[in-house]
């Protein structure tokens, strides 16, 4: 998972413990920074790696959402290791974007995303 430090700042400390949390410097990561509001500092972007609850999940990709000047999330499923979730500066801010390991969509507003909708994704995947 790709985000910023208020994204993972909603994953609760218990669960960041078993997590390998590194810095990422990245292209994505710097084009993800270029879309910082002026006057700003400029956020970290982290890269995370790990087994997070289905609860926490939810609320980094809520966070994630509602930082619409890093465009929408992505969760592109088409690899056969765990789901990559990212924001996306392409993508339109406000919504997620699906990629399911067939190459086919599906984007769904900010508001319809439950922790049964991410269930049905990253299961679909086989999280």
């Amino acid at each position: 998972m790709q985000l910023d430090q208020q994204a993972l700042n909603a994953i609760p400390g218990d669960e960041r413990v078993g997590l390998d949390v590194r810095e990422d410097t990245s292209l994505a990561a710097q084009a993800l920074k270029a879309h910082s509001p002026p006057g700003k500092a400029l956020p970290i972007i982290y890269l995370i790696a790990g087994n997070l609850s289905l609860p926490s999940i939810r609320s980094a990709v809520q966070e994630m959402l509602r930082r619409r000047e890093y465009g929408g999330v992505v969760i592109d499923t088409r690899a056969s290791g765990p789901a990559d979730i990212r924001n996306d500066p392409a993508a339109q801010a406000d919504t997620l974007l699906v990629i399911r390991a067939d190459g086919s969509t599906a984007s769904v507003r900010a508001t319809l995303v439950t922790e049964e909708f991410l269930k049905g994704v990253l299961d679909y995947h086989g999280q």
